[in-house]
This record gives C-alpha cells, sequence and structure tokens, in this order.
C-alpha cells in the first residue's frame, strides 16, 4: 500500500512539472513596425494587435494541434515529397 502511495505522489509531481511546463511561455516575438506581440507557449498562444481606436487581442487554445501553423485558416499546404 506504501509503494502505490508514493508512486502516486511521483506520478503527480511528473503531472505539475508536465503542465507548468505547457503553461509557461517560450517565445515572445515583438514586431517593430506594426506594433504587434505574440506570446507563445505549448498550451496556449496570445496575440496583440494595435487597432485604431483600441487594441484587439487573440487567443488560442493548443496551437501546436493547429497543423498549418502560421498559415491563415483555409489556406492550402504544399506538399513536399520526402525523397
Amino acid at each position: 500500500m506504501k509503494m502505490e502511495v508514493d508512486s502516486m505522489k511521483k506520478l503527480g509531481k511528473i503531472c505539475t512539472i508536465a503542465l507548468l511546463a505547457g503553461l509557461s511561455p517560450y517565445c515572445v516575438q515583438k514586431d517593430e513596425e506594426t506594433g504587434e506581440i505574440e506570446v507563445k507557449s505549448l498550451l496556449w498562444s496570445l496575440k496583440k494587435t494595435p487597432g485604431e481606436e483600441e487594441d484587439v487581442f487573440t487567443f488560442e487554445l493548443l496551437p501546436l494541434l493547429n497543423r498549418g501553423g502560421d498559415k491563415e485558416p483555409g489556406e492550402k499546404t504544399e506538399e513536399k515529397p520526402l525523397g
């Protein structure tokens, strides 16, 4: 019984570390010309675009699941040969 509790505590610590790693931002990009700021993490991304009257914020959850990368929705991706 003691061994099961210890292994559950270890699993809980591993899951906590993985969650914190996914929530922590790893990239902050700022475009000096347009004033856009983008913050990226493994589990979310946030983009601030300055507008004429007010700023526009775009929040995306699970950005790595968007397989199109930086392409706009509906844009086709080119397939490249593997060889």
